[in-house]
């Protein structure tokens, strides 16, 4: 999962298509998914990911580094899966978003009025008409944790 920075204060987030069968469809999310053949490791899938999801790229010299490792629950119940979330910065400007099918709308989100108390429900953040929570939401607690933490 990449979790990619830009201007002073925004994230890129997304908003899943919706998919029959798909356990995350519908949600605002991070970019990312599964890992491929192809990928030589989890930050390649994140890297690759962003490209495809929202046509993001993420050079090198772009990369801050990981946040920790993430067990992944569904219907509050351990999966074998493992999230692994990487951060980005891509400088002053925000690169314009290009949502692969795979994604219904994505936007560059002030991560600030994601913590405003005003904005919490019973189980996520409210973000316009949508709400992340889960495992986006244990991702940007988890960055928030490290920024407050330096």
């Amino acid at each position: 999962m990449a979790l990619v920075i830009a201007g002073d204060d925004r994230i890129c987030l997304i908003h899943r298509a919706e998919f029959q069968g798909d356990p995350w469809s519908g949600h605002m999310a991070l970019p990312g998914g599964r890992a491929s053949r192809e990928d030589l490791d989890a930050r390649s899938v994140a890297e690759r990911e962003a490209w495809e999801e929202v046509g993001l790229v993420l050079p090198p010299e772009t990369y801050l580094g990981a946040l920790a490792e993430l067990p992944v629950r569904r219907l509050g119940l351990e999966t074998n899966l493992v999230l692994a979330p990487f951060v980005y910065h891509l400088g002053p400007e925000l690169p314009a978003l290009t949502p692969s099918d795979e994604v219904a709308e994505a936007f560059w989100a002030a991560w600030p009025d994601l913590w405003d108390p005003s904005r919490q429900t019973g189980r996520g953040v409210r973000f316009g008409e949508n709400e992340v929570w889960g495992l986006t939401l244990r991702v940007l607690n988890e960055f928030r944790a490290a920024l407050t933490a330096s």
